[in-house]
């Protein structure tokens, strides 16, 4: 079974408020800016579903492959409503088909 890395990223200034708040990423906080300020958890290594892979996606930006090969979607609070405070602290991942994965710790 794969594993990733995976931080959980905390954008707490940006030019509009909307680009604020909480996300998953494959990717560490990439370092403050005059307009963006955040951090990161540190990450944490998760256990991928059967069949999935890391690879990267156009322009080499890192991807959680599904089976199809296709990149899938970190779901959190700013893309999708089912995502609460009970169930944010565990990364979701949407496929190409739209199926949910909730990501567990490795």
């Amino acid at each position: 079974m794969a594993t990733a890395t995976i931080y959980q990223v905390h954008v707490y200034e940006a030019p509009s408020i909307r680009e604020t708040g909480s996300h998953w990423s494959l990717e560490p906080w990439g370092g403050n800016t005059v307009d963006f300020k955040g951090e990161d958890d540190g990450g944490a290594i998760y256990r991928l579903p059967d069949g999935f892979t890391v690879g990267t996606i156009m322009g080499g930006v890192p991807a959680i492959l599904g089976t199809d090969g296709y990149p899938c979607a970190f779901k959190d609070k700013r893309t999708d409503s089912y995502v609460t405070h009970d169930n944010y602290d565990t990364p979701h991942v949407i496929d190409g088909n739209g199926k949910t994965y909730v990501l567990e710790k490795a």
